[in-house]
This record gives structure tokens, sequence and C-alpha cells, in this order.
């Protein structure tokens, strides 16, 4: 992470006041402990990833971030396309649940979770240094606002068993997709309907419903397009 004042040098500690000019903080043996995914209609989707990290320490006299570019149009995902550049909008994109194209959903939130623990074992005597990261299982949620228009949720809610990747379809697909062919694709396997809420309306308007479904299984993660993922 890089603060800067002054864009002629990136060397930190380098002017006249130690740190003056730009400030660097560096943050080694990172993972990531979650992500969410949250979309809803007219709006883009958006995404939240949270890391965590086993030190985090001010860059040292002479350190050089950012690969030494100064220039924002010199770093590797800089692009001036401004089609590349817009978001994925979630009228672009489909989902598919229960082996259909499901064209009545309003919003959702997909979550991930590690369930990362840090660990400091003995003769770590540096508190600055978590030893190391144990994972956990991971959690997969999905929470949809749809529009009843069958009673196919209600079958799935009475089920007992999981719903498996059958010859009916029954994977979860979330598909979002940019008019430069750029595509997220995740498939959800092995899931079941934990929950079903229905409020119902004041206003005589349509019933909505919140479904909360709990995969065990991410059977699809795939990105097609120009972005270069750092790591």
């Amino acid at each position: 992470m890089t603060n800067e004042k002054d864009a002629q040098t990136l060397t930190v500690g380098v002017d006249a006041k130690p740190r003056g000019n730009i400030w660097s903080r560096i943050y080694t043996g990172c993972q990531a402990n979650s992500l969410t995914l949250s979309f809803e209609e007219g709006m883009e989707l958006k995404s939240t990833v949270d890391f965590m990290s086993r030190r985090i320490f001010d860059a040292p006299t002479g350190y050089v971030p950012k690969t030494g570019k100064t220039e924002v149009t010199n770093l590797l995902n800089f692009n001036t396309d401004q089609d590349a550049n817009k978001p994925f909008m979630f009228s672009d994109g489909a989902i598919r649940i229960f082996g259909q194209e499901y064209a009545r959903v309003k919003s959702g939130t997909l979550s991930i979770t590690n369930t990362l623990t840090p660990h400091s074992f003995i003769g770590n005597y540096d508190r600055s240094i978590t030893s190391a990261h144990t994972a956990g299982q991971r959690i997969y949620d999905l929470t949809l606002t749809l529009l009843i228009t069958d009673s196919e949720i209600w079958d799935k809610l009475r089920e007992q068993n999981e719903a498996e990747n059958q010859a009916d379809g029954s994977l979860i697909s979330l598909i979002f997709t940019k008019n430069d062919d750029e595509q997220i694709t995740l498939t959800l396997d092995d899931y079941i309907v934990t929950n079903v809420d229905i409020p119902f309306p004041e206003d005589r308007g349509p019933i909505e419903a919140t479904m909360t479904v709990a995969p065990r299984t991410m059977k699809t993660a795939q990105y097609i397009g120009k972005w270069a993922i750092m790591g």
C-alpha cells in the first residue's frame, strides 16, 4: 500500500524529511479469508475481499514501491479502452437455478469464507509476525431475493437430500458478461435450500421471497477476459 505526494521519485526516505513525500506499508504472507459478491437490479457487480496477512510493516529506507512506475499509464493493468473499464452489470448477467434460467432474481449475495485462524507458536518471539494461518472448513452462502413465479423453491425446500449434479442439471450458475467478451462464471453444486423468508407486501404488490442456499462445492470459478490477476 502506497501513498505519495511527489510522483517524481518512488524511493522511500530519500527526501530531507524521512517518508515526507511517500509512505508505504508492506503486507506479507497474505491469504484471502473471505470474498463477498453483491449484485442487485440496476447496479454493478460489487466485490469485497478480506485478507489476513502474517506481517505488516513500514517499508524501509530505499524501498521502491509500484515496481518503480511513477505514471499510472505504465502500470500493467492500465487500459484506455472505455468498454474494458466498465464494470460488470447485473442486467448483463444470467442466473440459473434448479436447471433453468431464472429471470426473476432482483438481488443476491454470494459469500465464500475460508475460516482462517492465525497462530503464534512457542519460540516465536517477534510479536509482529504470525507463525502460520490454518484454514478451516470453506463455507459457501448464497442469498437471493426473487419474485415468486412457481412452486419450484417449495419443492426444493422440502427435499431432505442435497441437489446434486444429476441429469436434470440442478446446478446453480451465476454468469456475468460484458460486451467485449469478458465473462465471470461461478457454478455451485451439492446444495440445499436452508431458508425461505416471505414478507407479505402492504401495497398489494408482488410477493418477493428471500432464499438462502448452502452449497458444499464450487464446481466452476472461471474468468475470461483481458485483465491480469496479480499475485
